[in-house]
């Protein structure tokens, strides 16, 4: 069994973008990352191969500066190819762990971000708790889009129901995505977001590489106006075929007495339920009584926007994180 990494010129031969289920890995979401995180992050991708067939493809991203090894800021993933005998799978996860050992060795890396697919946990993650890294339980909310209307609005938190009802009334919306999106057409979005904000958050490439998802079908985004045409809500939802990601939101809360937000969410998860995807993905949710899973407690901000998620219902998940 051989490794080939990626800076390696048979890889090309090899690569294949990375199919896992969360929409955040597709091609131009991975280049919006790697320019967000606007550090020392490296590419050491890699496959392992046996003559022709490729047992295990490899995708992550290490830096020195941050001590971490994962993907572009995201988990780390390992793809085993189906149908291995036994004795291939296990010579393929000897020389996986091998590299990873490898990795470990130079002292550079203090974090390695990775969640097993299941609570079983794979031959990776006992690997981690063998060398002392910790692991934490993350919690993540998830929404199933197979219900109807009526369920999914069933499992509003009460109030919301009623804040969506208003929304509907005093509201209008655009709807932007891969028929109508062109170069510029997040400028809107973005100023906003700094006047929110207070000030400039992430680079202009950040967004051009949005606007990029947009215009390849990857992702789609809402801006809210009120009657009069004034911009008070905007979200950006990343999608692939099976899941819809609440990628961010930026609202004006000073407008109406009424939250904004409700309505704008509420309408991405119809839009997404239309597109066939079968579940919402609003990503980790905090609890005060729970250990943050990286570390440190989870900030009022955190705990206040975990709070706002699980007013839309679904389900909340484990995933062991180291």
């Amino acid at each position: 069994m051989n490794i080939i990494r990626c800076y390696d010129t048979k890889y090309v031969q090899y690569y294949r973008p990375l199919s896992a289920e969360s929409p955040l890995y597709q091609e131009n979401s991975l280049a919006y990352y790697r320019e967000y995180l606007q550090s020392d992050w490296r590419d050491e991708s890699f496959v392992v191969v046996l003559g022709a067939q490729i047992l295990a493809r490899v995708y992550l991203t290490v830096s020195a500066n941050a001590k971490q090894i994962c993907y572009w800021g995201l988990p780390l993933q390992i793809e085993i190819a189906e149908d291995l005998s036994e004795r291939a799978n296990k010579g393929c996860w000897k020389v996986l762990l091998k590299e990873f050992q490898r990795w470990q060795q130079t002292g550079l890396y203090q974090r390695w971000v990775y969640q097993p697919s299941s609570l079983t946990l794979d031959p990776m993650a006992l690997w981690l708790l063998q060398q002392g890294y910790g692991c934490q339980l993350a919690t993540v909310q998830q929404i199933d889009l197979m219900q109807s209307r009526e369920q999914l609005s069933a499992d509003l938190r009460p109030v919301y129901l009623s804040n969506i009802e208003w929304g509907q009334a005093n509201l209008k919306y655009q709807l932007l995505d891969k028929s109508n999106a062109v170069s510029g057409c997040l400028e809107a979005m973005r100023l906003f977001h700094i006047r929110i904000a207070g000030r400039e958050t992430r680079s202009s490439e950040s967004w051009r590489w949005q606007e990029q998802m947009l215009m390849t079908g990857e992702a789609f985004a809402l801006y809210g106006e009120s009657q009069d045409g004034e911009l008070i809500s905007t979200g950006f939802f990343i999608h692939n075929s099976s899941s819809c990601y609440y990628g961010v939101g930026v609202y004006d809360r000073d407008k109406f007495s009424v939250p904004v937000s409700h309505d704008l969410v509420w309408r991405a998860m119809m839009h997404a339920q239309s597109l066939g995807c079968q579940s919402f993905e609003f990503g980790e949710v905090y609890f005060a009584g729970l250990p943050h899973p990286h570390g440190d407690a989870a900030s009022e901000k955190e705990l206040t926007i975990s709070h706002f998620k699980r007013g839309f219902g679904g389900q909340i998940l484990l995933k062991p994180t180291f």
